[in-house]
């Protein structure tokens, strides 16, 4: 499930996300790339994206910065930051009456991250998007 998440990410990331109410208060944009990164921004403070697609093999590079450090692979965060990406994509994604399934989304999470990531799960869950946690 998470590579068609990356992949939608990929093919969608310069598009407008489907669902407004769902934009961050504070991000401008509503493109998904911006938008994907400022929630990830409340979930981790300073989180940035950094997807290199590599089409001619099929292999996509996804790669996690904060500020102005060099990038680090998903295997060189928290798990919870590679666990919480597809589920962002996915809320962000998805127009009202989506169901989206979801384990343990608080899972390897600060306690701020799990507070906002119940934020954007009830906000997600008050815009028509069906959340089953």
């Amino acid at each position: 499930m998470a590579i068609n998440l990356f992949v939608n990410l990929i093919k969608n990331e310069n598009k407008t996300i489907p669902n407004r109410s769902l934009g961050h208060p504070e991000e401008e944009s509503l493109i998904l790339r911006e938008q994907v990164e400022a929630w990830m921004g409340e979930i981790s403070p300073g989180t940035r994206l950094k997807i290199n697609p590599k089409q001619d093999i099929d292999l996509i590079s996804l790669q996690y910065y904060y500020g102005d450090s060099n990038p680090y692979r998903s295997t060189n965060v928290g798990f919870g930051i590679s666990y919480t990406l597809p589920i962002i994509v996915a809320i962000l994604s998805s127009p009202p009456g989506t169901l989206i399934l979801i384990e343990n989304p608080e899972a390897h999470l600060h306690p701020k991250g799990q507070a906002k990531m119940g934020e954007l799960l009830a906000l997600a869950a008050n815009c028509g998007v069906q959340i089953v946690v």
